[in-house]
């Protein structure tokens, strides 16, 4: 009863201005941007995959925004507005035997990660629950050694499930890079190095490059790049020259302006 009862207020709360107000405030996008460079995920891929576990539409923003206060069991998912419902929700679902649940931001299911989290305040915490999953993506990335089939294996192994999942994954990840040119680059990079075709039918994947977004502005962002790179080069070698600094190797750009990608 009192489960039902949560639902109500949520449902309630969805509709209102309140809620739609709290999804501005909680993208996270900045804060996944530091956990993919940290584990070294392509630009970008998380918040794909969090628009896809746990993302809804909101009718102010005009796009789809992630959510971190969501669970799904039963075959349904519920949004909660505060961290609390949340937590009380999944607790009554486990008082009634169920125990595969996803929770948070990135939809980790605590059957087949009973040790993920600490407790369950840290499991809808983002932070957490952003950094899990991306630890959790980096391994099937060293396993089966291609991004695609890591973000195909977060879901599931089993290609009837975890195909389309990619696919629209992959999808959502794309859509992200038209509104940021300065990704394209890295989004050609991964694309060309291990993505692959799922059409194909189990162990005969064949290798694919998806044409880049606009070419034109690629080519501007390599010339950018390699410009102020070779400027400050020369820059570095005439101070050294002067005597006016003791730098001995010029000023490099692979961590801040071109992320690089496993």
């Amino acid at each position: 009863m009192v489960y039902r009862f949560v639902f109500f207020i949520v449902s309630f709360l969805d509709t209102s201005p309140l809620f739609s107000k709290a999804l501005n405030h909680h993208h996270y996008t900045n804060h996944m941007r530091h956990i993919e460079n940290k584990h070294q995920i392509p630009a970008g891929l998380l918040n794909a995959i969090a628009k896809v576990e746990s993302g809804r539409w909101s009718e102010k923003e005009k796009q789809l925004v992630s959510w971190p206060w969501v669970i799904h069991a039963k075959g349904e998912g519920h949004y909660f507005p505060t961290k609390e419902l949340a937590i009380e929700a999944v607790k009554n679902l486990q008082a009634q035997g169920i125990k595969n649940i996803d929770v948070g931001l990135m939809q980790i299911n605590l059957l087949y990660h009973p040790d993920a989290f600490e407790t369950l305040d840290h499991a809808f915490d983002p932070k957490h629950n952003i950094e899990y999953a991306a630890r959790f993506l980096e391994g099937l990335k060293q396993n089966h050694n291609s991004w695609q089939k890591a973000v195909a294996y977060y879901h599931s192994a089993s290609p009837t499930h975890h195909r389309p999942y990619c696919k629209k994954v992959l999808q959502t990840w794309r859509e992200e890079q038209k509104k940021n040119p300065r990704q394209a680059l890295l989004q050609e990079r991964f694309a060309s190095q291990d993505l692959v075709s799922f059409d194909s039918k189990p162990g005969q994947e064949r290798r694919i490059i998806t044409p880049p977004i606009d070419r034109l502005k690629i080519f501007k962002e390599r010339m950018q790049f390699r410009y102020y790179q070779v400027r400050d080069r020369i820059v570095e070698t005439q101070k050294l020259r002067r005597g006016k600094v003791y730098r001995l190797k010029p000023v490099g750009y692979k961590a801040s302006a071109q992320p690089q990608a496993k």
